[in-house]
């Protein structure tokens, strides 16, 4: 019996013994962990921060694009009452969010989770909290940490996570308990070996894109190669004939050489036209920018990058249709595909597991990314707020739930055709809608 048919034969067995609390898929996973091994990861990440993300305009375009429009929208602390999703203006863990840490502000926190993110597929937020007093546990500090040098510490079947180790560049290795990090990784499918387990880090967008990817840097080098050692582009020689010399001398070769360089090369002299009686011979010997297609190759490399972010690539200037009405219609495209689900994801991940740090409830309360005033947004909200205002068999909760709302906890809300009273605008409609 060889060893796939030892390990199906184990399982089944287990299987048929109906434990209490057995959880096979984690026996079959993670049987064969170690006391605090380290989980290595099937690619490396520091290959995306620095042969991607800090090497390629392209990827570092659009993922810096995301991540700034992420940290552009206002992040509310709501909780739970009988009329709804109330905000809470100085909870606690905002506050700890909008100062994360020392000489760090929010937004800059939250490009780094987006960007780290989005570049490895994987963000660890590390919560600083005091280990006695009345504050005890409670995170007084938000660092995010080097996503390519945070390694997963794993135990065994019954505690595959069980830490963290930051691997400093200098060598020193920092182990942090698992309660102290929020990770947030991307869906991964691969890695589900047995001893491996590599499908505990989230999967970088980039791994699927590896080959685009040094394709386009493949591509940038030989542009600048051929911008700064551009050499002999052709060759230029004396037409044979009998009242004219057959061939240049070492001598005249050099005046010539000398003489048109001096007239006729440099950029201010591009496209400058020669006119000379004698009869010369020309041979091209390189190719052009234009003749390797090497800026179409780009432009497509960077079309299929802006896919696979799902970043419309009219937001760039560099794309032939950005007129106002496209980039428009584009940025919104940008916040619904690729903004609003980052950062809603981000948040859920922070309200699962930093609200409790701080004793609350996180069925209670909760991190919400307020989109109301993004100006290109508004004409969806607009459009939702008025086709629910015109559905008058509709009560007040029942457009909430069709909206997935919470519902409201009165009376009133359940009623048909309630009166609105004149001062209630359409701007007041579509934030009740929406809080």
């Amino acid at each position: 019996m060889n060893f796939i048919q030892k390990l199906a034969a184990n399982l089944l067995v287990r299987k048929n013994t109906n434990l209490p609390n057995e959880n096979l898929f984690y026996r079959m996973l993670y049987q064969f962990v170690g006391n605090s091994m380290p989980v290595v990861m099937d690619d490396s990440l520091e290959k995306y921060i620095e042969e991607a993300l800090m090497y390629n305009p392209d990827v570092y375009a659009i993922i810096s694009k995301v991540a700034k429009e992420c940290a552009k929208v206002p992040i509310r602390f709501q909780e739970l009452t009988s009329n709804g999703w109330d905000d809470v203006e100085d909870a606690e863990p905002l506050m700890l969010l909008k100062n994360p840490a020392p000489n760090v502000v929010q937004k800059e926190h939250i490009i780094n989770v987006v960007a780290f993110y989005l570049a490895t597929g994987n963000s660890y937020t590390y919560s600083v909290s005091p280990i006695s007093g009345p504050n005890r546990g409670k995170p007084q500090e938000l660092h995010v940490l080097p996503a390519q040098y945070t390694e997963i510490i794993s135990s065994s079947f019954m505690e595959p996570v069980s830490g963290y180790k930051l691997n400093a560049w200098y060598g020193e290795e920092y182990e942090i308990n698992k309660e102290d990090v929020i990770h947030i990784k991307s869906f991964n499918p691969s890695g589900f070996k047995v001893g491996n387990n590599s499908h505990l880090y989230g999967a970088s967008p980039l791994q699927a894109a590896r080959n685009l990817v040094r394709s386009s840097n493949d591509s940038y080098l030989a542009k600048m190669k051929l911008l700064q050692h551009v050499g002999a582009i052709g060759l230029l020689s004396g037409e044979p004939d009998k009242n004219q010399f057959s061939q240049f001398t070492q001598e005249q070769a050099q005046q010539l050489q000398d003489r048109m360089q001096e007239k006729y090369g440099g950029a201010e002299n591009r496209g400058k036209m020669i006119i000379t009686a004698a009869k010369l011979n020309w041979q091209q010997i390189g190719s052009s920018i234009v003749d390797l297609q090497i800026n179409e190759s780009l432009q497509n490399d960077f079309a299929t990058l802006c896919d696979i972010y799902d970043v419309p690539i009219e937001v760039f200037s560099r794309s032939k249709s950005s007129t106002y009405n496209n980039k428009e219609q584009a940025v919104k495209q940008l916040y619904l595909n690729a903004v609003k689900p980052t950062l809603d994801f981000i948040l859920e991940k922070y309200s699962a597991e930093l609200i409790p740090k701080f004793r609350l409830d996180r069925n209670k309360f909760r991190f919400k990314a307020d989109y109301s005033d993004i100006p290109e947004l508004q004409e969806n909200f607009k459009e939702t707020a008025e086709a629910l205002s015109k559905r008058t068999w509709w009560t007040d909760n029942e457009k909430r739930e069709f909206d997935g709302k919470p519902l409201l906890d009165d009376e009133a809300a359940n009623q048909l055709y309630r009166e609105q009273t004149p001062a209630q605008s359409l701007e007041e409609a579509v934030k009740n809608l929406f809080k």
